[in-house]
């Protein structure tokens, strides 16, 4: 802004204000092999030399005489180099489509078995994006923790292998992504909405059609597997969290287990699996953006179509294992650590068959856990300082409320953690009991505020929208009504929930700890 018009701040640096043949030769005249310098980044070669600061080894070598005249004798092929195509997701023009939706949530344009789409045309932001979300629930891909390893590569792989067939669409502003889910997997595509069919049409199309090759399969295998079991290296926190996952959905593979099945899998198993991973689909979609009614249904008719083959299934159910009431289960797990760590898990109610009630539910354990997370910090780091990793928070999972409370430390054993988490849970009591009501307003508004919050742009709408789908909110109300939950919550009613829910003696929930690994 120092240097150029106010006309020219965005553009400045790149701005050319003619072209100068002789300025141009006599650049193209440094590109000579007596000014090159090859770098080879390798573990498998000899050096002599180390860096000064960090004492990286290195070795430098000239270039031979016969290697410089070589190179300089390099001639280009003719029509090799061109200038580039032009960018197929660039053909249509950008611009603002006219509305002509009128619901403030998103609409079902297509029910059928096996089959759901939802869409909303944003008239908030009116920007020339949209994003589609295209969830698949794959019986096959989750019959077993070897078929749940082999899904999770599949997306890995898959991302790996149409990477550069699609650096155009990234070029063009379009961005996408395929992960894996604990019922399957869900396509996803975001970024300037004229063409971005076209890219989500291309990708499905390439998802059931695709050709792995044998040496991106091992290579990507040997990454993936890495990663893995470098989960077992984590901190002890996120280890015990992992742990706590595998004991509330069983049937879900851990990193470990993920790891020895897919170690085991050959390419030719591999492409078999491949060929029957959508022989069976649950899709549920969603389009927010830039688009038409008309648009979308279009849109959602090309997706139905290249699915065609695929037989049409019931949505997977998503169930976590429902804890008993008033028992404290409790589970170790051997790390290699020089910190321990304990983990304390409060489950809710499991299956609601109530709505007020199960946003009631909701509501309380959300309300707990703002009031409960400086507490929970305060006295299990700066009071009894335990340790440097402390702290809890709202831990749904399911669609199912809980609440997490945490420690880590290099000084002490997970025994007396786990005692002071259940002293923290006595003190809280007390805590809560004695807050005045101007505090307890606090925390509620403090709640209600991050609620109401509007989305800042169309990603987040878009994915918040598509939270809901997950959690089966087809009113997407649910925030709503919690926020609503908890605006009308007392304090007495608070401190009833809290005697009834938090007493040691009647805790629904896990506890876990780390112990040492032998040597």
């Amino acid at each position: 802004m120092h240097h150029y018009d106010v006309d020219n701040y965005v553009y400045g640096d790149y701005c050319m204000d003619g072209y100068t043949s002789k300025q141009w030769q006599e650049l193209f005249s440094y590109f000579d092999a007596n000014n090159m310098r090859l770098t080879l980044v390798s573990q498998n070669i000899h050096t002599n030399q180390k860096a000064h600061w960090y004492h990286t080894p290195y070795y430098v070598e000239a270039l031979s005489v016969d290697q410089i005249t070589q190179l300089n004798e390099q001639q280009a092929a003719s029509g090799r180099y061109h200038f580039p195509v032009r960018n197929p997701y660039l053909t249509k023009p950008i611009k603002l489509e006219s509305p002509d939706f009128n619901s403030m949530i998103p609409v079902s344009i297509d029910h059928d078995l096996g089959w759901q789409t939802w869409f909303k045309q944003d008239v908030s932001f009116r920007v020339p994006k949209g994003n589609i979300y295209l969830g698949l629930d794959l019986p096959f891909g989750v019959k077993s923790k070897r078929n749940q390893a082999m899904m999770r590569f599949f997306c890995d792989l898959f991302m790996d292998s149409v990477s550069e067939q699609h650096y155009q669409a990234e070029m063009a502003g379009l961005h996408y992504n395929l992960y894996a889910h604990n019922a399957g997997v869900t396509l996803y595509t975001s970024g300037l909405s004229n063409n971005q069919d076209s890219l989500m049409l291309t990708l499905l199309e390439s998802m059931i059609t695709i050709k792995f090759t044998n040496m991106r399969f091992k290579e990507v295998k040997r990454q993936l597997i890495k990663h893995w079991r470098n989960a077992e290296s984590n901190k002890p926190i996120s280890q015990l969290f992992a742990l706590l996952n595998s004991k509330l959905m069983p049937t879900t593979a851990t990193s470990n287990e993920l790891a020895i099945e897919l170690n085991n899998v050959n390419f030719e198993e591999f492409e078999q699996f491949a060929s029957q991973l959508f022989s069976q689909i649950y899709a549920e979609i969603l389009l927010y953006g830039n688009w038409t009614t008309s648009q979308a249904i279009g849109i959602n008719q090309s997706l139905k179509l290249k699915l065609t083959s695929c037989h049409k299934v019931d949505e997977l159910p998503r169930a976590i294992t429902s804890l008993a009431p008033a028992e404290l289960l409790y589970f170790d797990k051997e790390i290699e650590h020089n910190d321990n760590a304990a983990l304390l898990y409060i489950q809710g109610l499991t299956d609601v068959v109530n709505t007020k009630f199960d946003y009631m539910e909701k509501a309380v354990f959300i309300l707990v856990s703002q009031i409960l997370s400086p507490f929970s910090f305060n006295y299990l780091r700066a009071e009894k300082q335990l340790g440097y990793l402390a702290g809890s928070g709202y831990m749904p999972l399911c669609n199912t409320p809980g609440l997490a409370i945490y420690i880590q430390s290099h000084d002490y054993t997970s025994p007396p953690l786990n005692s002071n988490i259940l002293n923290c849970l006595t003190y809280f009591i007390e805590e809560v009991e004695m807050m005045d009501n101007q505090e307890f307003e606090q925390h509620k508004q403090a709640v209600i505020h991050q609620y109401n919050e509007l989305p800042s742009n169309l990603n987040q709408k878009s994915q918040q929208l598509w939270i809901s789908i997950g959690n089966q909110d087809y009113g997407f109300i649910q925030k709503e009504m919690i926020a609503n939950e908890i605006s009308s919550i007392t304090k007495p009613q608070l401190i009833n929930w809290c005697r009834s829910k938090l007493n040691q003696d009647n805790l629904q929930g896990i506890q876990l700890g780390s112990i040492k690994a032998a040597v």
